[in-house]
């Protein structure tokens, strides 16, 4: 039986490279064995607030540069794969960070792992594991919570997230992926003090019901969190701790508490990131997320698995 294996390593909110839990989260990361062995391909997954606080419009601003090499140059992962967070768009969604034909020149001299973010939103398949992965921005998607937080919104922002959501049925009904993943920032239900989005839930939930997506990752509550939507196939996978770490039980003015925090079974507890294992065959797909969590402030990762099988 032939079997084909791809890693990723999932996080969120790491866009300040200065904080302790910052610092624990990509040493640890730089010394998992798989890494090293180079046996499958790896993956890093971002869900977004890639710099704190206003984002960078582009590869040329030095401060983004800088940033980014200093906090992957010794991950050695094939490839970083991202959305836009809500601080990534405070001045406006940088076009100049687009992976494109446009911006070649100046992503080419970025050190490894590349960067890849097309568009605001995209797709990647990934055909050796039968895996499709959506890329969201979920900036427009749940563009009430924006102008809350103060991002910048387009008069046209209705039509924009129309205009996404279209895309995302259209691309969702052509696939024929046996494991489909989706990645915005902002969760779909979540503990945490953002708490979840009626608007996500309203506009994604019956297309994730629909075409059955397997996981949604996502991150902007700065914690680390596992669930399911009792009524679908989806899982919801919250990494969001990578440079800070609020506890999932926290209450602010932000948290709706009719947004179904219930459907999250698990939280870990102090900074972390998740990874996750795909292995696909003919005929299965088995998916193993494995959650790294700091536990006190000496000490290293606990970890906590789960297993999805499609």
């Amino acid at each position: 039986m032939s079997l084909s294996r791809h890693r990723f390593l999932l996080v969120g909110d790491w866009g300040n490279s200065s904080t302790r839990t910052f610092a624990r989260v990509v040493h640890d990361i730089g010394h998992l064995p798989f890494l090293h062995a180079r046996d499958a391909p790896v993956d890093i997954l971002s869900a977004g607030d890639n710099l704190y606080p206003v984002g960078a419009h582009s590869w040329l601003d030095p401060m983004w540069h800088a940033h980014y090499q200093q906090a992957w140059a010794n991950v050695p992962a094939d490839r970083l794969l991202s959305v836009l967070g809500n601080h990534d768009k405070m001045r406006g969604t940088p076009v100049g960070l687009f992976s494109s034909p446009e911006n070649a020149s100046s992503i080419s001299s970025v050190a490894s792992p590349p960067w890849v973010m097309p568009n605001a939103y995209w797709v990647q398949h990934f055909p050796d594991i039968r895996t499709d992965i959506w890329f969201l921005d979920t900036c427009e998607l749940d563009w009430q919570q924006s102008i809350r937080l103060g991002v910048p919104t387009p008069s046209d922002i209705v039509n924009r997230a129309a205009v996404q959501l279209a895309w995302l049925r259209d691309t969702l009904s052509q696939s024929r992926a046996a494991f489909k993943m989706c990645v915005g920032h902002y969760p779909v239900v979540s503990r945490g003090p953002h708490g979840g989005s009626a608007q996500l839930q309203q506009h994604l939930l019956p297309l994730f019901r629909e075409f059955k997506v397997d996981l949604y990752i996502s991150g902007h509550d700065h914690n680390l969190q596992w669930g399911r939507d009792p009524e679908g196939s989806t899982h919801f996978l919250i990494s969001g701790a990578a440079s800070y770490h609020v506890p999932p039980a926290y209450k602010s003015p932000h948290r709706n508490d009719l947004l179904h925090p219930d459907w999250i079974t698990w939280t870990g507890q102090g900074g972390g990131y998740w990874d996750v294992e795909v292995v696909g065959t003919f005929d299965t797909v088995v998916l193993v997320a494995t959650c790294h969590h700091a536990t006190d402030e000496e000490h290293g990762f606990e970890e906590n698995r789960f297993f999805l099988l499609r």
